[in-house]
């Protein structure tokens, strides 16, 4: 690559020490320049070695554990490019994702997010038991998501940094806070965005938490109606 990054990418790190080379490579695989960021949050196993193993610069920034907002934050305060992305540590993109993305901005100057679709994959290392335990939706889906847009960095300036009192869904209220404030998204047909599956994630790790929480809930309604 070469010229002057007009992408910054910021990738949160917590753990993720298994798929984290191949994650930075394809940040780097982009046929457009991109600035690289990448803060750990305060993992057990810090990747200094992996990150000069890179012949280009790439900026690790370590912080205690905070969680992904206030990791997301501490990326942007280093942030210096036009469009801003965020990458999750065990996810993928294809190479022409940000250029597309850009394009889509280009072609949309009132735009101030652009956004593509999902590819889900399960992780080769998971066996035959675990492919069936852990969903994986075949067809891609339109993203919806953080990790599937490119945002303009006026839009982030516009609509502030990310809520660090929710550990949950606070990608999702950011894009919310976005639309309030009539922030359009623009939205392309190409996948963008590969996300891996594979047991672990925080996501579905967090999902599992809140189906344990609801089905709680829902027999303790249950039981308050039997005693009525």
């Amino acid at each position: 690559m070469s010229g002057t990054p007009s992408t910054s990418v910021i990738i949160t790190y917590h753990n993720e020490v298994a798929y984290i080379r191949e994650t930075i490579e394809s940040a780097l695989a982009q046929t457009v320049p991109v600035e690289l960021i990448v803060v750990d949050d305060g993992s057990d196993e810090r990747i200094d070695g992996l990150i000069e193993s890179f012949s280009v610069p790439i900026q690790y920034l370590v912080q205690a554990n905070s969680g992904p907002a206030a990791a997301r934050n501490t990326g942007l305060s280093a942030a210096r490019g036009d469009f801003i992305a965020f990458l999750d540590a065990d996810d993928l993109w294809p190479p022409e994702r940000s250029a597309r993305l850009q394009a889509a901005l280009a072609d949309s100057p009132s735009g101030g997010i652009a956004m593509g679709y999902v590819q889900q994959f399960h992780s080769p290392e998971l066996s035959t038991e675990e492919r069936r335990r852990y969903y994986c939706p075949p067809d891609p889906m339109r993203g919806g998501m953080l990790t599937a847009s490119l945002i303009r960095r006026e839009s982030i300036e516009q609509v502030g940094v990310f809520a660090t009192d929710m550990r949950l869904q606070q990608d999702m209220d950011w894009l919310a806070r976005a639309r309030e404030q009539g922030i359009e998204t623009v939205t392309i047909p190409d996948v963008v965005t590969m996300r891996r599956i594979h047991g672990q994630n925080y996501s579905l790790q967090m999902e599992r938490l809140r189906y344990v929480r609801s089905a709680r809930e829902a027999l303790k309604r249950q039981r308050e109606a039997k005693d009525e």
